[in-house]
């Protein structure tokens, strides 16, 4: 027992010490057959063309090696920037449009409420409710050999009586 404890706390501290080492992981890029790329870890699957493989440093990017803009190259920065945000503006306001819209329109839009309709609009009047128990016994009597006939005209009787 003493030495099955002091193998396993030997392979604990050696699965420490080597567990902080370990190679850079690959990206794979895969192409499949109807031209859509697809970046992954995993080798590419049968049917899908390799394009390429590379290794991929895991490692933080320390703070001197981000290049620091300024001057000339943060205004054209801002400028290549300003194109997309007036993009984003317009989808926003298209949107918003949109949606005004829809609350004109709702049975256009696919949002129309549907309306309530009480079950029992008379109220549960003495013939609504013999009508009901006669078709629950009746139901109960049939068991499973009711037909398509029976059941409409049980129905056909609750609905004369209750609305």
């Amino acid at each position: 027992m003493v030495l099955f404890r002091n193998v396993c706390i030997a392979l604990s501290l050696l699965l420490v010490c080597v567990g902080g080492i370990h190679a850079a992981p690959l990206i794979h890029k895969c192409v499949a057959a109807n031209g859509i790329a697809s970046y992954q870890t995993l080798a590419c699957a049968r049917h899908d063309e390799q394009a390429w493989s590379r290794e991929v440093s895991t490692a933080p990017a320390s703070p001197a090696t981000i290049p620091v803009v300024a001057g000339q190259a943060a205004d054209s920065a801002i400028e290549e920037a300003r194109p997309r945000d007036d993009a984003i503006r317009k989808s926003k306001r298209a949107r918003a449009t949109t949606r005004k819209e829809a609350r004109r329109r709702p049975r256009l839009s696919g949002t129309a409420q549907a309306a309530v309709i009480p079950l029992n609009p008379k109220g549960a009047t003495p013939a609504c409710l013999a009508a009901q128990r006669k078709r629950e016994a009746t139901l109960a009597r049939a068991g499973l050999t009711r037909s398509y006939a029976m059941l409409a005209k049980l129905d056909e009787d609750v609905h004369r009586a209750c609305y």
